[in-house]
């Protein structure tokens, strides 16, 4: 038998589940110890998207409703082919920097120019509204660029 210290705790294990366990312990310590750092990410849009820019600079990303039961849905509920999704001012502005070449550290600095206070806290703001363009597939991750 032998006692194992793991995270603060005593662990009482045979002698084979406990090199088991170091060999997964450490496993796991090598995975994690690449931490990327999301604000050297540079994203660009997809260029699969359509999108256009109203007369006032508000950005709109058109959506097709594609699939069995969107179909459905435009012929009994008279639901539109294509919708549109209007961004806000300072989601437009952001659009407009996703251009495969800033990344998002950069990107942030542009906001804080330009919006001052109103984007606060810019960078909390600036990585969940990408995530959600990014999850949604209307920007595409290009690179890692370290920013200085």
């Amino acid at each position: 038998m032998c006692m194992q210290l793991f995270k603060g705790c005593m662990l009482l294990l045979s002698d084979e589940k406990a090199v088991y366990c170091m060999e997964r312990v450490e496993n796991m310590a090598k995975i994690g110890k690449k931490k990327d750092n999301y604000l050297d990410y540079v994203f660009e849009k997809n260029p699969v998207i359509e999108w256009h820019e109203r007369e006032d600079g508000i950005i709109c990303i058109c959506v097709a409703w594609k699939g069995f039961y969107n179909k459905i849905a435009q012929k009994v509920f008279k639901k539109p082919k294509k919708s549109e999704i209007a961004m806000d001012v300072l989601g437009s502005f952001v659009w407009k920097q996703l251009d495969g070449k800033k990344n998002i550290f950069e990107v942030g600095k542009l906001v804080k120019e330009e919006f001052g206070d109103r984007a606060e806290p810019v960078y909390g703001r600036l990585i969940k509204f990408v995530e959600i363009m990014r999850d949604n597939k209307y920007v595409v991750l290009k690179e890692e660029k370290k920013h200085d």
